[in-house]
């Protein structure tokens, strides 16, 4: 008898079987540890190749693999010890070259030429480190204040309303005093039109003065901390960069606390001091006109400055206006010049333009470089709390107008220097973090996980074989072989997608070869019926398939379903679960009713009388 299945559906099935064969291929392979230099021209790479494998083997440093592509050396170890012994190695012979430590797919040239990788391995498979971090919301309210006190004051000056103090309220917000009342309704209309909506007005009074108090709503708050969060988790990821970590996991997690997570992660203090880094520059004009020795006198500057002190505790005045802050600083190196240590700063388009003007309107008067920095200090009670260290780099008058690449003198010593310049490379923080749980996974114990893992797969497939053998026989071999073909293109579709395969995610795999099997069962079931209501082979295939196809189709969906929700709300592991689980559903369903049913209508319906026996 002649089989009736339509050519598409066979050359869809074999087209699907063989590109997700070579997605998946890479896998086999697996990644290895590996070195990753980086020099300034590719001649200069290329003739460094010899030399970097006869100082390794010099070294007893055994490595499987050496490549060079375009100003890159790559360099492959079995072992994650040998990996770093390497890397000490060469950053003291070449450090120049920026050697960082990484994982490589060990996969053939061509596959890598077709861009095919290795599925990326969660945290708890390759081992490494996770830090939840705490944004402080204490300073994020009190730079709010300030910068709402700034606004209004900017405002009420063009008017020429005048303002005898102001101080910083509690919970981000703002107290403006006034001589009288009708100085204050004056103030506040014409404040009712720039300020924000969440910011909400109060009358107070004390010693005769009448006071507005500006005061940010609950939901102002809220959305300050999750901007805060979300600004510095954009930030994190470029300092991440810098770490040279593959595959790393930064999420906000609440309103204000902040997930990293850095698989095969090799130095946790140096992690731990770029993520929690939060030093930066500030740019104040100084306050010529102001009393200093009296002002250091009483701890306190007049209105409208602002006390701060050198490294050798000398006071200085400074206008309370920040005039530039670090948000507008793109690129920064430190190196010792003439004048001792100096930090070459690079400002983007709009910090230049910005400085330019200022120096422009400010020539000959003097600028000072604040160097603000926040230190996470343990109190004896346990807790932790930020403090604010500022420190004066530098004053000096401004000669000529400023472009947007400028050098800052002072910084002492240079270690200090080169960490404030790595700091500014990657971002100021908008507000300062600190750790408050770390979590530390050794390469052995994420190991241990995926032997668990491929074991628990291993079983789970072979007893699945078993039942599936015994129980339908011919229709039994047929559902393994669509089993592992659909294992193959789940494989296949995460490792095309990027998708990050954690512990949780091992365990979606296995539910979906559970439910996987349960499509195949209810076709197998709805065939049984057929043939034994006394149905042709034939006409049974095609009528239980049929029949069993709405029912997949609607247990499936809604799995699909509650995997999207898992994904959508979920965070870390829940997300890694969910993303497999829904890659397993569409890899299931195309399995179960396309290519089970393209391998019964080849093997078994092609044959003249074709039987079924169960």
């Amino acid at each position: 008898m002649k089989h009736t299945y339509p050519l598409w559906k066979y050359v869809v099935v074999l087209l699907a079987v063989i590109l997700g064969f070579l997605l998946a291929l890479p896998n086999w392979f697996g990644k290895s540890p590996a070195v990753q230099m980086n020099f300034a021209q590719e001649q200069e790479a290329a003739s460094r190749v010899d030399g970097i494998s006869e100082l390794l083997k010099k070294k007893n440093i055994p490595f499987t693999r050496i490549t060079q592509k375009d100003t890159h050396i790559n360099i492959l170890f079995a072992k994650t010890d040998e990996q770093i012994a390497a890397r000490d190695e060469l950053n003291k012979v070449y450090p120049e070259a920026q050697a960082a430590v990484n994982l490589l797919s060990n996969s053939p040239e061509w596959l890598q030429k077709l861009g095919l990788a290795p599925m990326n391995l969660g945290l708890d498979l390759r081992g490494g480190v996770s830090f939840l971090l705490q944004v402080d919301s204490k300073e994020l309210f009190e730079r709010k204040s300030n910068e709402l006190i700034e606004s209004a004051r900017a405002t009420l000056e063009k008017e020429k309303i005048e303002i005898k103090a102001t101080d910083i309220a509690e919970q981000g917000g703002a107290i403006i005093w006034f001589a009288d009342d009708g100085a204050r309704s004056k103030a506040e209309n014409q404040l009712h039109a720039t300020l924000a909506q969440d910011v909400q007005r109060m009358h107070i009074s004390k010693d005769g003065l009448s006071g507005l108090q500006l005061q940010y709503t609950e939901q102002g708050i809220s959305n300050f901390k999750r901007r805060a969060a979300e600004q510095n988790r954009m930030r994190m990821a470029s300092r991440v960069n810098s770490l040279g970590v593959a595959e790393p996991s930064i999420q906000v997690v609440g309103d204000d606390r902040i997930l990293v997570q850095l698989p095969g992660i090799q130095d946790v203090n140096q992690a731990k001091e770029i993520l929690g880094s939060t030093a930066t520059l500030e740019f104040y004009m100084v306050d010529e006109q102001g009393n200093v020795a009296e002002a250091a006198k009483l701890k306190r500057a007049p209105f409208g400055s602002k006390l701060a002190y050198f490294d050798d505790g000398t006071p200085i005045l400074l206008k309370r206006r920040v005039i530039m802050s670090g948000e507008h600083i793109i690129d920064a190196s430190a190196q010792y010049g003439e004048q001792g240590e100096q930090v070459s700063v690079v400002l983007d388009s709009a910090g230049g333009a910005q400085m330019g003007e200022i120096t422009r309107e400010n020539l000959h008067k003097q600028m000072a470089t604040l160097y603000v920095e926040y230190v996470p200090v343990t109190k004896e009670d346990g807790t932790t709390v930020v403090e604010k260290r500022e420190t004066v780099a530098n004053s000096a008058t401004i000669q000529g107008q400023f472009s947007n690449h400028f050098q800052i003198t002072g910084v002492r010593p240079l270690s200090r220097a080169q960490k404030l310049a790595a700091t500014l490379r990657a971002g100021s923080l908008v507000a300062p973090v600190y750790i408050i749980e770390e979590r530390t996974i050794g390469p052995s114990a994420g190991q241990k996980n995926i032997d668990q893992g491929v074991r628990a797969s291993q079983y789970g497939l072979i007893l699945i074989a078993v039942f599936m053998v015994i129980y339908y026989r011919t229709l039994g071999v047929l559902g393994i072989l669509s089993l592992a073909a659909n294992l193959m293109l789940l494989i296949a579709l995460m490792s095309w997608i990027g998708a990050v395969l954690t512990l949780p995610g091992i365990a979606g795999i296995v539910l979906t070869l559970g439910m996987a099997v349960d499509a195949h069962v209810l076709a197998y079931e709805r065939i049984r019926e057929a043939l034994n209501k006394g149905m042709k082979t034939i006409e049974a295939v095609g009528q239980g398939f049929n029949d069993s196809f709405g029912t997949i189709m609607d247990a499936n969906i809604t799995t699909l379903i509650v995997a999207m929700l898992l994904f959508s709300f979920g965070t870390g592991p829940i997300r890694g679960f969910a993303v497999t689980l829904s890659i397993g559903i569409l890899t299931s369903v195309f399995s179960a009713v396309l290519i089970n049913r393209a391998l019964i209508e080849f093997c078994v319906l092609r044959r003249n009388n074709p039987v079924l026996k169960f």
